[in-house]
């Protein structure tokens, strides 16, 4: 439903193309019908639509979530989604013209109730339609990895030189491998290696054209050999030690008509994915670690070809950072109240008053 506070406007539900040109989809992802935001006059920068779940949802243990979303327009803003008062997931600017399907990883709260909710901000001008379509739950393919995510505390991690601390940032600047001595590529599991360059990608109408932050940045190189479904993985060197609140950003491009998929996982599971074309602008992603706080676990970055060689991927500026603001608690069921009785209560039957006892009897005067 509609949020009834803290946003400006709400979400409007409608088939076939939004109200404003060069902006927002021509149909819906599935079937006939969508929700979008429409930002033409009296919308202004940043107003924000949000559309949440109408009681706290309960989520079995494995959980994902998915759905499709369109954010087409020159001035687009941004999409984010949320459990509580948690980001777990949000992506901004122009995205190009195709529906786009994400995936959140909802594990962390197996065994809890929360709030899920979607909030759509408008960007500078009318040409900032977000939609979104077919939203989906259901159990994740992959085993979660142990010990398993959840809101409850986890036990002390063994001591560790980032036990305390977030892992370091990395925009890719060091000349070789391990990049910021955290990142290195897979050595088995994928087809090939992700490449470190400045400027340009190889090809022509893919890949960005220059670095996101500093001069350097990763990107997978899909010209010949390469073939349809073939994965480079690029993966931290050990398991990483994640405080409380820990949420991990970085920049990624996803440019080119036959684009394929990235995807962020930490262990075995997806928590965080995109596909198709993204448009030719770096777009920043935010992916929740709260789930594994206390905990040490790998961290991948996998980007796969899509069906030609315009379908090179990039990432840059990966950092890891403190929430600012908790997870939410795990549901509590408040304990029944007694249901009064409709017959009187009869007072309390005193109890037996003990007999005196009796005085002793003087002894006789001899």
């Amino acid at each position: 439903e509609d949020a009834a506070s803290g946003d400006e406007f709400d979400w409007t539900q409608t088939t076939g193309a939004t109200l404003s040109s060069y902006t927002g989809p021509n149909a819906a992802a599935d079937g006939s019908h969508y929700l979008y935001t429409e930002t033409s006059s009296p919308r202004s920068n940043g107003d924000a639509a949000i559309l949440r779940s109408t009681k706290p949802l309960s989520i079995p243990v494995g959980t994902v979530m998915t759905f499709k979303y369109s954010m087409y327009g020159v001035s687009m803003g941004s999409l984010r989604v949320a459990a509580g008062s948690t980001v777990l997931w949000s992506v901004s600017g122009d995205q190009g013209t195709q529906w786009h399907e994400a995936s959140v990883d909802l594990s962390g709260y197996a065994g809890s109730a929360v709030d899920i909710s979607f909030a759509g901000a408008r960007g500078t001008s009318f040409q900032s339609d977000i939609a979104i379509d077919n939203i989906t739950f259901q159990a994740a393919a992959l085993p979660s990895p142990a010990p398993s995510p959840a809101p409850s505390p986890a036990p002390s991690p063994a001591p560790s030189p980032v036990a305390t601390g977030l892992p370091p940032d990395c925009s890719f600047e060091s000349a070789s491998m391990p990049y910021c001595m955290i990142w290195e590529d897979a050595a088995s599991g994928d087809e090939f290696d992700w490449t470190q360059t400045t400027g340009a990608t190889l090809s022509s109408y893919t890949g960005p054209n220059a670095a996101a932050d500093g001069s350097h940045y990763l990107y997978t190189e899909t010209s010949s050999p390469r073939s349809n479904g073939d994965a480079a993985i690029l993966r931290s060197t050990k398991p990483l030690s994640i405080p409380v609140g820990t949420v991990m950003t970085f920049k990624y491009s996803m440019y080119g008509v036959s684009m394929g998929s990235l995807r962020v996982a930490a262990g075995s599971t997806v928590l965080w994915s995109v596909s198709g074309d993204q448009g030719t602008q770096w777009h920043e992603a935010s992916v929740d670690l709260s789930g594994y706080a206390g905990s040490a676990v790998e961290i991948s970055f996998t980007g796969v070809r899509g069906g030609g060689w315009r379908s090179d991927i990039a990432i840059d500026n990966i950092t890891f950072r403190k929430s600012s603001v908790q997870p939410p608690s795990p549901q509590i069921t408040p304990s029944p109240t007694p249901v009064p009785s409709p017959y009187p209560t009869p007072a309390p039957t005193p109890a037996p008053t003990p007999a005196p006892t009796p005085a002793p009897t003087p002894a006789p005067t001899p």
